[in-house]
């Protein structure tokens, strides 16, 4: 294959890259609320949004460091949540957690997980996210601060 078919294709995947990561950012616009009023801030206070009720181990998240999320969501049978957040003033990419039952018990719908975000290059940065447990979804917004 020559020089000027490998810088080809190259590029046509890149593009491609660009496309699907384009489509994507959109896609998961539409699933989120649009209005900051529309989520959860979370602390160390419970907030509550929908009977799903969510609260951090610390007030403000900070990079790097473990924070502990707990959810209580009465109406679920689901084996564990899934947490998905994006920055909302800084594009670091998007972070995944899975919360799983506190206790083994299968009446008390406590759920826990890590949240370990990444530095940010501002003062700080808000986390907007979609909590859900495969059928129905929450929005959580998280504070991080250095």
């Amino acid at each position: 294959m020559s020089i000027k078919m490998q810088v080809v294709m190259s590029l046509s995947a890149f593009c491609l890259g660009c496309v699907l990561y384009a489509f994507w950012e959109f896609l998961y616009q539409l699933e989120s609320p649009s209005h900051r009023e529309q989520y959860c801030e979370l602390s160390t206070q419970v907030c509550i949004q929908n009977q799903v009720a969510m609260s951090l181990s610390r007030d403000t998240v900070q990079p790097l460091i473990k924070t502990t999320i707990q959810v209580y969501w009465i109406n679920t049978t689901a084996r564990s949540l899934k947490l998905t957040l994006q920055g909302v003033e800084e594009n670091l990419g998007t972070v995944t957690v899975s919360l799983k039952p506190k206790s083994s018990m299968p009446t008390e719908r406590v759920f826990i997980g890590e949240l370990m975000l990444p530095v940010c290059s501002g003062q700080g940065i808000t986390w907007k996210g979609i909590l859900t447990d495969g059928t129905k979804r929450v929005y959580p917004l998280i504070r991080m601060e250095p």
